[in-house]
């Protein structure tokens, strides 16, 4: 593959992939080659083509480079011309157009994208779906909550850490309101458990704070 300087003037700058084929060589994958069908559809992928060679710019590029390393394959040559459809059927379980190359072994890969609006109508057949029914899956509420569930929100090894960091937390609060402050405000009447538990009830469901006699939230 050689690089080549081709990108549309809308483009430039924004599709920064570009790989050039040579055009209807007849190799195959034990020469090394992938031979490729390519759909031309803006803005995902561009070609341009000389009597020799084309060269494809857009996205799908890296996606292809991705597939030919994955198969040690040095090359690609392209197989399809230019406004070549995707592919109509034919009744009798074949296609025309570039399926029907894969289908005939003529290509190993089509390079084309997967989006179904108007615009794709010309490159797909146009197929209408009728819903007439679906089930929507939601989950069953619990009626009782689960005084433990808040141990789920952290891993084990974070719990080892946590738990004594909230009591040494609870301690320190405990011993400033009982000794730093006493001389201000007296001595607090909450016990050491009593500010321990205002620390841990925070995980617990619970409504809008309120003011305990010893405790403020």
């Amino acid at each position: 593959m050689t690089s080549a300087a081709f990108f549309p003037d809308f483009a430039r700058g924004y599709f920064c992939r570009q790989s050039t084929f040579p055009l209807g060589e007849q190799k195959g994958l034990d020469d090394g080659f992938l031979r490729l069908a390519s759909v031309h559809f803006e803005p995902f992928i561009f070609q341009n083509r000389s009597t020799t060679h084309v060269t494809i710019a857009g996205p799908l590029v890296i996606t292809l480079e991705a597939i030919m390393a994955a198969l040690k394959l040095r090359n690609a040559t392209i197989v399809s011309s230019r406004l070549e459809p995707y592919g109509v059927d034919m009744g009798n379980g074949t296609h025309s157009g570039i399926l029907g190359r894969v289908q005939s072994g003529e290509a190993h890969l089509i390079l084309n994208v997967a989006i179904c609006d108007e615009n794709r109508f010309t490159f797909v057949d146009p197929v209408i779906l009728l819903i007439s029914a679906y089930r929507l899956l939601t989950a069953k509420a619990r009626k009782v909550i689960h005084p433990f569930n808040f141990l789920r929100a952290f891993q084990p090894d974070v719990w080892y850490i946590l738990f004594p960091s909230i009591n040494v937390a609870a301690c320190c609060i405990f011993l400033l309101d009982r000794y730093i402050v006493k001389g201000r405000f007296g001595t607090s009447p909450a016990t050491l458990s009593a500010y321990i538990w205002n620390f841990w009830r925070r995980f617990f469901p619970q409504d809008e704070c309120s003011t305990f006699s010893s405790v403020s939230c």
